[in-house]
Formats: C-alpha cells, sequence, structure tokens
C-alpha cells in the first residue's frame, strides 16, 4: 500500500466517524429536547384532576420526567375562552361528552402555542398519562429508540398510545397505520406532532373547526398516521409507550365522565 493510500484511508476513517458522532450528537439533542417540547394538559381547579395528578407526578418523579403543564379548559367553566377557538360546539360529538369539546380545546390550545412559537415539534399528553415500561432506564431507552425510528422521517403524526379494550394479535414494539389494526382502537393521551403537521392542521383551522373528539379528529385529517405498539399494559387495555391511569378494561374510571 502507497504512503498516499494510507493518507487517503486515514481521511476516510476519520470523515466516517466524524459523522458518527455527528449523528448521534443529533440524535442526542433531539431526545434531549423532547420534554421541553412536551405540554400535559391538567384542569388546575378541578378536584378529581387534582387528586389524579398528585398520583401521577410520583410516577413520573420515580421516572425522572419533566413535566410542562398547559392549562385544560373546561366544557361549561372555559366556555366563553372555548368559544373564542376552532371548535364546533354543536357538533353531535360533543352534544354527547360534553367533556370531549374542552378536550379539544385543550388540544388546539397547545398546538396553537407550538405553532405561533414555532416549536420544532409536540408531545402532547393528558394528564393522566403514564409509562407502560417498567421502570425508567426501560421508559428512556425506548423513548430514546422511538425518536430515532420515526417513519416518514419524522413529518407526521405518531400516536404513543392507542386503547386497545384488551383485545389481542396486536403485534409489539412496531410501527402501524390505522388501516393495519384489525381490532377497534382509540384514545389521544399521548401524540408526537411534527412541526409540518402543526403547521397544516393550524392552518387548515383558520376556514374550519374541529367538530369530533381529538382522537377520532386527528384519524380524520391524518389517516396515515403512525402508531406506536410498543407493550401492551398490564391489565391489556393500551398499548405502545403510554397507558392510562385508573383506566381497566372491565372497569374504567373515564375522566370525561368527571367533567
Amino acid at each position: 500500500m502507497e504512503y498516499n493510500d494510507y493518507i487517503l484511508l486515514f481521511i476516510l476513517i476519520g470523515i466516517v466517524a466524524l459523522f458518527v458522532i455527528i449523528l448521534r450528537k443529533t440524535s442526542s439533542n433531539k431526545y434531549k429536547d423532547i420534554f421541553r417540547y412536551s405540554l400535559m394538559v391538567h384542569l388546575h381547579d378541578h378536584e378529581p384532576s387534582q387528586q389524579r395528578i398528585h398520583k401521577v407526578k410520583q410516577i413520573y418523579d420515580e421516572y425522572e420526567i419533566p413535566i410542562q403543564f398547559m392549562k385544560a379548559t373546561h366544557w361549561k367553566y372555559d366556555k366563553q375562552e372555548l368559544m373564542t377557538y376552532p371548535i364546533d360546539e354543536s357538533s353531535s360529538y360533543f352534544k354527547k361528552r360534553t367533556g370531549a369539546y374542552g378536550l379539544a380545546g385543550s388540544l388546539y390550545k397547545c398546538l396553537y402555542k407550538a405553532y405561533t412559537e414555532n416549536w420544532p415539534y409536540l408531545l402532547f399528553l393528558e394528564d393522566d398519562a403514564i409509562p407502560i415500561p417498567k421502570n425508567k432506564d426501560e421508559f428512556h431507552n425506548k423513548l430514546r429508540y422511538i425518536l430515532n425510528h420515526l417513519p416518514d422521517n419524522g413529518k407526521n403524526i405518531y400516536f404513543l398510545s392507542t386503547t386497545i379494550y384488551c383485545q389481542k394479535n396486536v403485534p409489539q414494539n412496531v410501527w402501524l397505520q390505522k388501516k393495519d389494526y384489525k381490532i377497534g382502537i382509540a384514545g389521544g393521551t399521548s401524540v408526537l406532532f411534527s412541526k409540518e403537521f402543526i403547521h397544516k392542521i393550524i392552518t387548515k383551522l383558520k376556514t374550519s373547526r374541529i367538530n369530533k373528539a381529538i382522537d377520532h379528529y386527528l384519524y380524520q385529517e391524518a389517516p396515515d398516521a403512525w402508531f406506536w405498539t410498543g407493550d401492551i399494559s398490564d391489565n391489556g387495555m393500551f398499548c405502545g409507550l403510554y397507558s392510562q391511569i385508573d383506566c381497566h378494561c372491565n372497569q374504567r374510571k373515564s375522566v370525561m365522565n368527571e367533567l
């Protein structure tokens, strides 16, 4: 091997090593920022919500997960605020489930904040979202894996938890789209929104209104959204990275019913 060939080889090795370092740093920074761009919606002046968030905070402290709260909108007590948002109060969905009307306002507030502040993405959480993994290391490792393996180059929306109602035959730790599920699913407990989708939906809502519960609305507006199947919760009610506290297949404590 000629002297110049050795030099060229060392240069190539150096370039590859630099690329790997940059790639790892980029992935690490993206993971590090995820909770900076997360919002958990929570009703401040609502006793059942306060009791629930006390238990949730204990779990998040144990898992070393930071929480940034966004004041949720209550369908009754925040009616004046909700009337300023692009949400169709007269929708049959909201007539049947008034709590879903308030939650739609909470989601819009989060999306609008991310839009106006030009966030790179938004991790939206309801205040009953708790990790499925057994410990903090497993949770953070799985979250890191998810962020580094987002389909569509991270430019879609990604459901990190899905209500499967204890139905079986859900493959674990893969990305699926709704059309891939052979069972009924629901839930908007934890959703990762890309910057591209945030801008798309806020732009659309300048001339339209949310007229369904947030999970059904997002299914409608993002038919190609992705769902992380992750692990199945111990009680079989959920799959993904998060479940909902106090929600079980045969004894579901509905947050909506409390509102």
